[in-house]
């Protein structure tokens, strides 16, 4: 099982954010068990300070053909979940569970938006993914992080760990102060 989350490289404050995240089975039996309640489960928190986009998390996903998702959205870091989406700031972490196993070979993509504020206070957002079967037993993570452009001008990317951290160095242009 393979997980891979992709993000922008660059987001200007009052931009949006598009986040995907690809689970592949590259295995040889389906994975996720949803008649065991172990079914194959994405989840994924909204960046702190970034505010998820309305319908965001159902209007995208690509499945294997016969395959359903059913997605849920936590309003408190994911302790509680539920089944129609809230009011888009008061989501923090969007979950999509697969409705069968997802077959050997075959992949599926769940993606969501969140708005970087203009005046949002962190050059970089990082971002990560978890793959679970059912609620607990995590198979695969992915963090991506990305530079809040506004008013920086990037330097350098320092990749590390095959992605997973990604150090940026930032500089404010000269006579823009602090």
């Amino acid at each position: 099982m393979d997980l891979d989350k992709n993000g922008p490289a660059f987001v200007a404050g009052g931009g949006v954010a598009t986040y995907t995240m690809t689970a592949t089975n590259n295995g040889t039996v389906g994975i996720g068990f949803p008649e065991l309640s172990l079914p194959m489960t994405w989840e994924d928190s909204i960046p702190p300070g970034l505010i998820y986009v309305a319908g965001s998390a159902t209007s995208a996903n690509t499945l294997p053909p016969g395959q359903t998702v059913q997605v849920y959205w936590s309003t408190d870091g994911g302790v509680t979940w539920l089944d129609s989406e809230p009011a888009p700031a008061s989501v923090t972490t969007v979950r999509w569970t697969l409705g069968a196993a997802l077959a050997s070979g075959t992949g599926a993509t769940m993606s969501f938006q969140a708005e970087v504020p203009v005046s949002y206070p962190s050059v970089v957002i990082d971002n990560t993914a978890i793959l679970k079967l059912g609620p607990i037993g995590e198979l695969d993570r992915d963090t991506v992080g990305h530079v809040r452009a506004a008013g920086f001008t990037v330097t350098g990317v320092d990749h590390v760990f095959l992605d997973t951290v990604k150090i940026i160095h930032a500089q404010k242009p000269a006579g823009s102060g602090t």
